[in-house]
């Protein structure tokens, strides 16, 4: 037999899912595509861009857990992020434009089950505005994992 992919797209088959769906790390997480729901670029080797103004996905939180941990970039400054859980604002920080590791605190422990996260992007940048390079995407932040802890 062979495993050609796994797709859950239904809230109840994530919630009830066997694998560790509080965290994404981009490239390596087998769920990814079913966490993201829109604002995202294709897939890279260990990352993926968020293009447009908006980013949006799904984490289950199957432990109390009071902090969102983020790795990212911008291609430019400046970039504020600013971070939603189900409707409403968490918080903001500032991105650089080098991989760094961002620690979101919660208002208070997220309850257990699937949560939707919004990030909304202050600037977007198109790469061929930048540098020599032919792509046209307007992107905002570049991921390499967002993790429930």
């Amino acid at each position: 037999y062979y495993t050609i992919g796994s797709l859950c797209q239904s809230d109840k088959c994530l919630v009830n899912s066997k694998e560790d769906l509080s965290k994404i790390i981009f490239g390596k997480t087998s769920f990814e595509d079913s966490l993201l729901i829109s604002g995202w670029s294709v897939g890279e080797a260990e990352s993926r861009w968020a293009e447009g103004k908006q980013s949006s996905l799904k984490l289950v939180n199957n432990k109390e857990k009071t902090k969102i941990i983020i790795e990212a970039l911008t291609l430019k400054e400046p970039q504020t992020v600013e971070v939603s859980i189900d409707g409403g604002l968490v918080d903001s920080f500032s991105s650089t434009s080098e991989f760094k590791t961002y620690s979101v605190a919660l208002n208070r422990p997220l309850s257990q089950g699937l949560h939707t996260l919004v990030f909304t992007y202050s600037n977007t940048y198109k790469p061929s505005e930048i540098s020599q390079s032919a792509d046209n995407r307007e992107l905002s932040v570049n991921f390499k994992q967002i993790r429930l802890e």
